[in-house]
């Protein structure tokens, strides 16, 4: 019966493949409908067959509705997306990531150098968060939508709000003042100009329980301390200040409703957005008269405190709260950076007193901060009232501000670590090398790939790496790894456990200047010779061995220094020797290799060493020019290598410049030098 059932099933599937009409390559594709729980596969696909073919056999009343055909098959369609992010919204690549990073850390040391703590909040809040105070224009600038549980819900604008219900949520819990900080992601759909986007960072500080203007004079120190950290000083940035109550005063003398001040609080915010006559005009869709108009114009102009007073009078609480906010400014040292101006009045609905916006004195930019008192916000939400003032910060504005200053610093990714393997087998092994730097501390670069040396070294590059530590097989399977400064490219081979070692040993040498010290310490640590005497290169030729004794003396008891001079000429050879009372001293000592001498970076070493062989400048083997391994002077400035210097000494086939510079050999004649080398080839022109 159910083979039956099936064959039957299959006719219909065929045959309706074949019909004509649904030959079409837009045919809609619709899922079978498959029971979630089904009995078995036999009783639904006998339903299914029961309801196609009205068979009664078998079949059950209630059984799946008929499945709709298969469609023929049809061509994919793919349509190409818009692979940018949404209008005025940012991708945060590396690069940008770094800035970003760069700019939050000096955002939180500020905030925490002031004693606040930090806290965050949902990105999404209730819509009725922001409509019930915020203001008509935040209102207007929502995202904001109905969620499946039928609920209003926007994407948050700003910070504030949630601030204050989390007060409300856990103030009682503990004792005011809070002293709080945040860093928010925020949506606002608003015109896009220049530092203004629709999504932006926005830091904030804001401080809960005290009435006193020293609140606001503390965050006004802050974003002072902020600027000043970036290099930003009071000549690119300033702060305008004002009070809420200043507005209040002149809309109070003429009887303009309380309802109404939010209202023209919006219109003024927008004095220097939109021309003058349509800030009338829309003064007097609120309600004001003429009259009440150019009053009011008038005391928004004045730019002294002296010229306010004189129109207000001084027994206004603004008046006396902005004396204050002035002279505190001057005991925290930021007079230089704050003015009045009675025109800011911020545009949101819920500030009730002091109000502050920073600026761009070139005027390049909008606001780029700006904050003030919120007394009464609390008791929007069905709170208590309590004491409270605050500032937003933008890290877009700020960015631009930077750029505009060439203040934006050049951040480049930085590992201390690169670890390769020189073979495929050998892959294990580098994952034990970089977990066991990972453990103490150090951040790796692992090549999880078999590539050439060429693609390590521009990775290397890229990621700006410190080190590369290579795995190599004869190294492995002694318990070594190679190690090579990317900076100086000397390298040594150095056994497993004394990896960590090693990476202190580098962030120390990076302190104090060359890595050379660094080199010959981790050879004295692998088993390399030590010792009390040491070997100093790179002399200034006026250095002699009191001045050589004079600065080496600040390490310990110095027995012996000397110059080393040629036995012919007096002159100094460019190195000389430093002889300790103890090996402890010598060690410290080697901390003076790239140091300056006598106007020169000089070269410290054990003196029972050789360098290596590659540094230019007079020294040991390290003579000054030339190319490679054979510049000029083997003991720096003239001088010999193994006794007496001779072209046929074994480096004689890594020599490729066509020149051998002065006094490179003192005891070399005319035609010792023209001696050709099957190695390298005739002299050509030797001087």
């Amino acid at each position: 019966m159910a083979a039956n059932a099936t064959h039957q099933f299959l006719k219909i599937l065929s045959s309706k493949a074949l019909n004509p009409t649904l030959s079409s390559p837009l045919t809609q594709i619709r899922k079978f409908p498959i029971s979630q729980n089904p009995r078995n596969y036999t009783s639904v696909l006998q339903a299914a067959v029961n309801d196609n073919v009205g068979s009664s056999s078998g079949g059950r009343s209630g059984g799946l509705s008929s499945p709709p055909p298969p469609p023929p098959p049809v061509n994919e369609i793919s349509e190409r997306i818009d692979i940018n992010p949404p209008k005025g919204t940012r991708d945060f690549p590396p690069d940008e990531m770094r800035l970003r990073t760069w700019l939050f850390q000096n955002f939180r040391e500020v905030s925490r150098l002031f004693g606040f703590e930090e806290i965050d909040f949902p990105v999404l809040e209730s819509e009725a968060l922001y409509i019930r105070k915020a203001g008509e224009e935040i209102r207007d600038q929502l995202y904001s939508f109905e969620d499946r549980g039928g609920r209003r819900v926007a994407l948050r604008p700003e910070l504030t709000p949630s601030l204050a219900r989390l007060v409300l949520q856990k103030g009682k819990s503990s004792p005011l003042p809070f002293k709080w900080f945040a860093i928010g992601q925020c949506w606002r759909y608003e015109r896009m100009t220049r530092g203004r986007r629709r999504e932006h960072y926005q830091w904030n500080m804001d401080i809960i329980g005290v009435s006193g203007v020293a609140a606001e004079a503390e965050l006004i120190s802050s974003m002072v301390t902020f600027f000043k950290r970036l290099g930003i000083t009071s000549v690119d940035v300033g702060f305008k200040v004002s009070s809420r109550k200043v507005l209040q005063e002149v809309l109070h003398s003429y009887s303009i409703p309380e309802n109404l001040f939010g209202k023209v609080c919006i219109t003024i915010d927008k004095l220097e957005k939109i021309p003058i006559d349509e800030i009338k005009k829309d003064l007097k869709l609120v309600g004001m008269t003429d009259e009440a108009i150019e009053e009011l114009l008038q005391v928004l102009s004045v730019k002294s405190l002296s010229e306010l007073e004189e129109i207000l009078g001084s027994s206004g609480d603004a008046i006396a709260e902005l004396k204050q906010l002035f002279s505190l400014a001057d005991k925290f040292g930021y007079s230089d950076w704050i003015q009045l101006d009675a025109s800011v009045v911020r545009g949101l609905a819920y500030y009730t007193g002091i109000v502050f916006e920073g600026f761009d004195r070139k005027g390049k930019l909008r606001a780029i901060c700006g904050g003030g008192r919120y007394d009464r916000l609390m008791s929007t939400f069905g709170g208590d009232d309590v004491p409270a003032c605050g500032f937003g910060f933008g890290d877009a504005v700020i960015m631009e501000l930077l750029k505009e200053k060439g203040l934006v610093p050049e951040l480049t990714p930085a590992v201390e670590n690169i670890v390769c393997a020189l073979d495929q087998e050998l892959q294990g092994a580098a994952s034990f090398v970089a977990t066991k730097l990972r453990e103490k501390g150090q951040n790796v670069d692992l090549v999880l790939e078999n590539k050439p040396m060429k693609w390590v070294f521009k990775r290397a590059e890229k990621i700006n790496a410190g080190r590369l530590i290579l795995i190599g097989k004869n190294e492995w399977e002694k318990g070594l790894v190679r190690v090579k400064n990317l900076a100086t490219f000397e390298q040594c081979d150095i056994e497993l456990d004394k990896l960590d070692k090693l990476g202190s040993l580098v962030r120390q040498a990076n302190g104090q200047g060359s890595l050379a010290s660094m080199y010959n310490a981790v050879r004295c640590m692998s088993g390399g010779p030590g010792g009390s005497k040491l070997f100093i290169g790179g002399l200034s030729y006026d250095t002699d061995d009191n001045q050589l004794k004079a600065a080496f003396d600040n390490f310990g008891v110095v027995t012996d220094a000397r110059v080393i001079t040629d036995r012919d000429t007096g002159r100094s050879r460019g190195f000389g020797f430093v002889s300790y009372s103890c090996e402890e001293n010598a060690s410290q000592a080697l901390t003076m290799d790239g140091r300056d001498l006598g106007g020169r970076n000089i070269r410290v070493s054990y003196a029972n060493e050789r360098p290596p062989r590659n540094f230019g400048g007079g020294g040991y083997n390290n003579g000054g020019g030339g190319y490679g391994n054979n510049g000029g002077g083997g003991y720096g400035g003239g001088g010999r290598n193994d006794g007496r210097w001779s072209w046929k000494s074994k480096f004689a086939k890594e020599c490729v410049t066509t020149h051998l510079p002065n006094q490179l050999a003192p005891k070399m004649d005319g035609a010792e030098a023209r001696d050709p080398h099957p190695a390298v080839g005739a002299i050509v022109r030797p001087r």
